[in-house]
């Protein structure tokens, strides 16, 4: 079987527990997994392993605009966000206004909140292995994307304890125009498959996919923070010259 016709006959196999961003960890996987050559039994378990290890939710202030299109009667309200919207317009669980320490506050509950029993499929703790990623749904810049997710990571740590080995951010599934964005979390578990084809491993292995931002280490992130303004060095905002001088005539 050649390896395009494997990943969609293992893609149709897996029964997905979300839909959008999560299969984006999963499509990686299998198509490492079949470059390495891997058996279809293989590829088939650990893209269920990867699945069943996924928790996701996502957030919009607006409904996705396909072009040509009227826009829909029920728009969100200023200021207002939808959370759990999916990537099609699909209805969330709730519409509020909140900023974003709060939105991001409520999003996690959504996923890591084990008494509540509707939505805890999985249970994460702080002694597991995560791997954390923030998906821009399209709408979002970069600046601000990169503000989401700072708060994601400072309140995992916080609330729950949980530092990610690794944490991408960027656009890997889009919805169009979408004003929004979805966290993801997958809590690593070991394939079976022997040394160099765990999970991380697999996630971290090489890859040229326009859509694919790499992922920054658990220590990398850490460091980000300890560097410090000098004040006392001269380090001030005061205008200096350039000595730069120009010649008439040209």
């Amino acid at each position: 079987m050649e390896l395009q016709e494997q990943y969609w006959f293992i893609r149709s196999l897996v029964r997905w527990q979300q839909q959008g961003t999560p299969t984006y960890f999963t499509k990686d996987l299998l198509h490492v997994l079949t470059k390495h050559s891997a058996a279809l039994s293989d590829v088939h378990r650990v893209a269920q392993l990867t699945a069943d290890n996924i928790v996701s939710i996502g957030s919009s202030l607006s409904h996705v605009h396909v072009p040509g299109r009227e826009k829909a009667e029920e728009e969100l309200g200023e200021d207002e966000v939808e959370i759990g919207m999916g990537i099609h317009n699909e209805q969330g669980s709730e519409r509020s206004k909140e900023d974003l320490p709060g939105l991001v506050k409520k999003m996690l509950k959504r996923m890591l909140d084990q008494s509540d029993a509707d939505r805890n499929f999985i249970q994460i703790s702080s002694s597991d292995k995560i791997v954390l990623l923030v998906n821009n749904l399209g709408g979002v810049s970069v600046l601000e994307l990169g503000g989401i997710t700072n708060q994601v990571v400072e309140q995992l740590e916080k609330d729950y304890g949980i530092k990610p080995l690794r944490t991408l951010a960027g656009t890997y599934m889009t919805s169009l125009n979408g004003l929004g964005f979805s966290i993801t979390l997958l809590r690593l578990q070991d394939t079976g498959l022997g040394a160099g084809k765990s999970l991380l491993e697999l996630l971290d292995a090489p890859s040229e996919a326009s859509g694919w931002a790499a992922a920054v280490t658990t220590s990398t992130w850490e460091k980000q923070s300890t560097a410090e303004r000098n004040e006392a060095a001269g380090d001030d905002d005061t205008d200096k010259p350039s000595n730069l001088k120009s010649k008439t005539g040209l």
